[in-house]
């Protein structure tokens, strides 16, 4: 039976100076069965201006990730143009297409559709019609559609990650910054900076709240912290 490789990222993360460094997330692992799938590029995606935001990079990146898909590459090809011979002749079992469109009121049009190739189907087919900064949002609602047609599992790929960050200045800990991300780690906020160690973050049921340990006065205690508001109150 397959299994998923989950990421959790709670521990200290440290830096060798005290300009904290931009959070990677390495997968080292997956699943002895990963899927072969092909995710590629959208047609018209070279309209958006962010790097960041390119939907097929995001889409298949998170697959990827997830340690639950293996991405096969393949040439560029028309949106409909499905050789259903030639990708099970690949031994590739899905594969993704995609179209961007910039409209006049400078939202973007974002239309997709998942293919099965043993099967000759479609699985999946949807658009969305979204802002700029929206883009790459939609990007991980797409991942997740995805992994859920093809597992039978929800995606986590729009949820996000909470971790802490520790900077080093002559070998002794300087500042411990406490973030939460996006699941990939882009799009980080800062929720608190502290001289004191922060450690062990956990979330609340609805993901409104999290709750940590600091050693304010030297003294280790247990906070909660609002996320939208900032506030926060020791237990």
């Amino acid at each position: 039976m397959s299994r998923l490789f989950k990421i959790f990222v709670a521990g200290l993360l440290f830096c060798s100076s005290e300009v904290f460094a931009i959070l990677e997330l390495e997968i080292t692992q997956g699943v002895d069965n990963a899927m072969p799938i092909a995710v590629l590029p959208f047609v018209g995606q070279e309209a958006i201006k962010s790097a960041d935001s390119q939907i097929t990079a995001v889409v298949g990146n998170d697959l990827k990730n997830s340690g639950r898909f293996r991405l096969a590459s393949a040439p560029k090809q028309a949106t409909d143009a499905i050789d259903f011979e030639a990708w099970r002749a690949q031994k590739v079992e899905g594969v993704v297409v995609g179209q961007v469109k910039l409209l006049s009121n400078g939202q973007f049009q974002v239309a997709f559709k998942l293919f099965d190739i043993y099967n000759k189907s479609k699985l999946l087919e949807n658009e969305f019609t979204v802002k700029p900064e929206q883009l790459r949002k939609l990007a991980h609602h797409i991942s997740d559609m995805i992994y859920q047609q093809l597992t039978g599992d929800r995606g986590v790929f729009s949820t996000k990650i909470a971790y802490i960050l520790v900077s080093e200045r002559h070998g002794r800990h300087a500042k411990y910054k406490f973030q939460v991300a996006d699941s990939d780690g882009y799009n980080p906020r800062t929720l608190l900076v502290s001289n004191f160690p922060l450690m062990s973050p956990a979330w609340s049921p609805d993901s409104k709240k999290i709750a940590y340990v600091s050693f304010e006065g030297n003294r280790a205690a247990i906070y909660v912290q609002d996320i939208a508001s900032g506030a926060r109150r020791i237990l």
